[in-house]
């Protein structure tokens, strides 16, 4: 009994000893990972590192190579355009690569000059279109501010687009690729190319023309305007686009320190809400064709949120976690940026837009919170009207186009919200599902511009105060 006590005894010793080794590995494992969790968590994005994964060093290095292919005066305004191209970088694709996507390399652009100041150097405006439509699709504004504000303004085709996809010349000057009939044919090669992109194996030099290839073409035409100083303002470059362009425009802000004032209309989002709040699906209708490719490769059904996230982490990298709107907002900040966002936008829910602006006022825009606004279009989906381009215009002759010398604010722009220093209760409960108590914390904080409907004048009278150069703002 005795020796039986004693061996049972040791051997109960040799299992303590072993289970205090095996729980030794497992908080050892788990202060690693938390170490790295909280390095992760922590390490704030660096411009140089967003540019190193745009390759924009790479595409520096690219002579500009610009042809000129036409130049032609409006007859009615008067106003001097010119067609040209310069060379890009095909991400990912070195100079001489036989798998190089020619329709790529070339950068078509269009050009326009206010006639009053053609021999001195003036702002520049850059205007980036959206999904299926081309550089043509911003002429209107472009000659609108070229006319009211003396503006200069560049438009040019996003990767697959316009001319680098299926758009004639002929189609481009007519306007008839707008035809919502052919929308099918002109989406055709840029959701092809994602898909490809997509099927791409590891290690395969391949493109990526969702948002950041398009990025890397921005500054490029960023390399244009300063090569070109004779005619530009180089340190007044602003940048606007609506919904795809709205989104190239806040990452080319976040990636380039050359835009002066930025203004993306119903691109900006914050992703990883989306997918955590189950708000997704508009920005999966948006990309229908390659959604449903990338569900199908993945043995499901519909796309869900695990599908959701596998394709953009593979066709987009990063922009769920260190590219995402929360990592990127720093690396503009405290340069002047109005988000512009439908209240029903499905594609940038309100919500998340709320949610990361809010943060962003109490952080990285504390001591500059007149240069952050976020105007809603009341009642608009993923779409925008003239009052939500009537803040695009206050916010650029605010900071772009008669920059006051005393930059106290921003208070006399009426439309614009006037910025309130919000809680951080109400940032938590923002961050919450949509709810009654919800939706009255953003429009008590985001809303606060008085409504522009009272009769049938009053949005053609804000418009035309507009057009006279805010005088009366």
């Amino acid at each position: 009994v005795k020796f039986l006590v004693v061996n049972q005894g040791q051997q109960l010793k040799i299992n303590m000893f072993r289970i205090n080794i095996a729980l030794f590995f497992i908080l050892l494992k788990m202060n690693i990972f938390v170490t790295v969790a909280r390095k992760k968590a922590t390490h704030a994005l660096t411009r140089p590192e967003f540019q190193t994964m745009l390759n924009i060093s790479l595409a520096k290095a690219l002579p500009l190579n610009i042809v000129e292919h036409s130049r032609w005066e409006d007859k009615e305004t008067k106003l001097k355009w010119t067609s040209l191209s310069m060379d890009t970088l095909v991400t990912r694709r070195p100079v001489g690569d036989e798998s190089e996507v020619p329709s790529q390399r070339r950068l078509p652009m269009l050009l326009v000059q206010p006639k009053h100041n053609e021999d001195m150097a003036v702002p520049v405006v850059i205007f980036v279109h959206g999904t299926a439509k081309g550089k043509s699709d911003a002429k209107t504004i472009m000659t609108r501010y070229a006319l009211d504000y003396g503006a200069a303004g560049i438009s040019f085709d996003v990767r697959y687009h316009g001319a680098r996809g299926v758009i004639t010349m002929e189609e481009e000057i007519e306007g008839s690729y707008l035809n919502e009939m052919a929308r099918a044919k002109r989406e055709g090669p840029y959701f092809q190319a994602i898909i490809d992109n997509w099927r791409s194996k590891p290690g395969e030099q391949t493109e990526r023309p969702f948002i950041f290839d398009t990025v890397l073409d921005a500054t490029r035409v960023l390399d244009f305007i300063e090569s070109r100083s004779d005619l530009f303002d180089i340190s007044r470059i602003g940048m606007t686009g609506v919904s795809l362009g709205g989104t190239i425009t806040w990452f080319t802000a976040a990636a380039d320190e050359r835009i002066a004032v930025a203004v993306p209309l119903i691109g900006f989002q914050w992703f990883a809400w989306g997918r955590d709040n189950d708000a997704f699906h508009g920005r999966v209708r948006s990309l229908e064709r390659p959604f449903q490719v990338a569900a199908k490769d993945l043995g499901k059904a519909y796309v869900d949120r695990n599908s959701y996230v596998s394709f953009l982490e593979k066709v987009a990298p990063g922009l769920l976690h260190e590219y995402d709107a929360p990592a990127t907002l720093p690396l503009i900040s405290p340069r002047p940026f109005l988000i512009i966002s439908g209240e029903h936008d499905p594609r940038c829910p309100l919500y998340g837009v709320a949610s990361v602006f809010l943060h962003a006022l109490d952080t990285v825009y504390t001591h500059a919170k007149h240069k952050l606004a976020l105007y809603i279009g009341r009642g608009i989906g993923h779409d925008i009207d003239d009052t939500m381009w009537g803040a695009a215009d206050a916010w650029f002759i605010r900071f772009l186009f008669n920059p006051r010398a005393n930059d106290t604010g921003v208070d006399d722009l009426r439309f614009l919200l006037k910025n309130t220093p919000i809680p951080n209760s109400d940032i938590a409960a923002l961050r919450r599902p949509p709810n009654a108590e919800h939706t009255k914390i953003v429009f008590q904080y985001l809303s606060t511009f008085p409504e522009l409907h009272p009769d049938d004048s009053s949005e053609k009278d804000a418009r035309s105060k507009i057009k006279r150069g805010g005088e009366e703002l």
